[in-house]
């Protein structure tokens, strides 16, 4: 007997039953290879019922997308399908006046099992129930803890959950409701979950006062249609191998997560809370990011902070090594590199000036006589001043001979220059400052310079500096080389 005729035999045989035989073959002699029928019903996997109106969809031989749909009763029959194998993704939902259910989607691969010898015919695999749960079971329950110590039950707050199906068949058409978190609480909530069997409960790790709890992976009982399932209270269990050394339970440069917070001040004494006292013995900690810092530790009980006398570079990324013991005498090893590291925000920086650039097409002149001005982000302590590069002449205003006076208001630098400040200097010659600027709270900027060119001819008086400051901000551009175009408004005030 031929494979057609087995495949003949086979449709024959169970021709009375409800679902249709998925393996006829085509008799067409024509075809390069003969084609095969895939055929079933889509029932409710909460009711059993057919589902009419479901959607099959699946690509053709030549491969176009195509799509078939069930009638009354749920059947589904798909015919002309060539040798090999083919994808039919099941969907459905129903509308009952303003309400739509929706059913998780199904998809499911389908093959031809044989080819005859002569390419007479090939087998189907068998027919199929494809059964699609509806989107409207839930589940619900709180996660706890409990010390050991003390027996308290506390909530474990936004811990993640996750459900998958162990079924990959399933094809999730909203992920967003197959994941939640716990609330202050400990509670959580799945809403819109297929009312079905398979699906698998898992949580994220949670910390709590330094100890490490995890969720055993649970397997869920069949959810009921329109119906949410209670867990009740779950208490986490304690994960014992992650403990073997000292924990940090807080931080004030980084989270719980060990993430490095960011833009921190460079003023900040970093500090770590261990979940055990320290010894203040054989302590070692290092600081990668920048070498010109020193670091002195310091230890009070389970806290150990970083003290430097100068603040921390500005902009500066900053990661932790640690080495030591704790007062029980186990070795204490921590290395907070990668996304535990912290970063410092830019610290002391200058705002404005009235010798940076109003436009690209001028460069800032200045005259002996007029008063250039830095504004800065805090107040100023203290100026030092040091040899510009790339200028014909530097600005100096407290070396052993300078050639300019410089006063400080508040968070803004003044300079003028001295009536002789160069006799041999030319209209269009470039001058300029390098300084070290300090704040009164310790922040500093180290390498500020400003520039500008040169014009011999008096344009001001002293006493007018303020509004001839405005009027070269207003009609000329400058060179800077920390800072591009500040407003116009920034530049008024600061000459104020």
């Amino acid at each position: 007997m031929n494979l057609v005729k087995l495949c003949t035999s086979f449709v024959t045989a169970f021709a009375v039953a409800a679902l249709v035989s998925g393996c006829s073959v085509s008799d067409s002699e024509d075809d390069e290879y003969s084609k095969w029928t895939f055929s079933g019903s889509v029932v409710s996997g909460s009711t059993g019922l057919g589902l009419e109106g479901a959607t099959i969809d699946y690509m053709d031989g030549s491969g176009k997308q195509k799509t078939a749909s069930t009638d009354e009763s749920g059947a589904f029959f798909i015919d002309g399908l060539p040798y090999g194998q083919h994808t039919f993704t099941f969907s459905h939902y129903t509308v009952d006046k303003k309400d739509t259910l929706y059913y998780a989607p199904k998809i499911i691969t389908v093959a031809s099992t044989g080819e005859s010898s002569y390419m007479e015919g090939v087998v189907a695999s068998g027919s199929r129930v494809v059964r699609l749960s509806p989107l409207n079971a839930g589940i619900a329950g709180e996660l706890y803890v409990q010390e050991e110590a003390t027996g308290v039950k506390s909530p474990a707050p936004k811990v993640k959950l996750r459900l998958a199906h162990q079924d990959t068949a399933f094809v999730n058409i909203a992920p967003e409701t197959f994941s939640a978190a716990t609330d202050s609480l400990g509670r959580f909530t799945f809403k819109k979950l297929p009312a079905d069997s398979g699906l698998t409960l898992s949580a994220e790790p949670f910390t709590y006062k330094g100890k490490t709890y995890r969720f055993s992976n649970t397997a869920l009982p069949r959810l009921r249609s329109d119906a949410v399932h209670d867990m009740g209270r779950i208490f986490l269990v304690r994960d014992t191998l992650k403990e073997s050394a000292p924990v940090i339970v807080s931080s004030n440069v980084m989270d719980n997560n060990r993430m490095g917070y960011k833009n921190l001040s460079p003023l900040i004494t970093p500090y770590y809370v261990f979940s055990e006292a320290l010894s203040k013995e054989n302590i070692s900690v290092s600081l990668a990011g920048d070498s010109a810092t020193v670091i002195t530790p310091e230890i009070k009980g389970d806290t150990l902070y970083l003290r430097h006398t100068a603040p921390l570079a500005a902009e500066k990324s900053y990661s932790v090594s640690i080495v030591g013991y704790t007062k029980k005498g186990e070795r204490l090893t921590v290395d907070l590199s990668g996304d535990a590291a912290f970063t410092t925000n830019r610290g002391l920086y200058a705002v404005t000036s009235n010798a940076w650039a109003a436009s690209s097409r001028y460069k800032a002149t200045f005259s002996v006589n007029d008063t250039l001005w830095v504004k800065f982000s805090d107040s100023l302590a203290t100026v030092q001043w040091s040899k510009a590069a790339k200028v014909k002449k530097s600005i100096y205003a407290d070396n052993e001979s300078p050639n300019a006076d410089a006063w400080i208001k508040a968070d803004t630098l003044f300079v003028k220059m001295f009536e002789t400040f160069d006799d041999s200097l030319a209209t269009g010659d470039t001058v300029g400052m390098n300084i070290t600027a300090h704040a009164k709270n310790g922040l500093y900027l180290q390498g500020l310079t400003v520039l500008t060119e040169l014009s011999k001819a008096p344009v001001s008086s002293s006493s007018e500096a303020s509004s001839s400051s405005e009027a070269s901000s207003s009609s000329a551009g400058s060179s800077s080389s920390v800072e591009s175009s500040p407003s116009s408004s920034s530049s008024s005030a600061a000459a104020d």
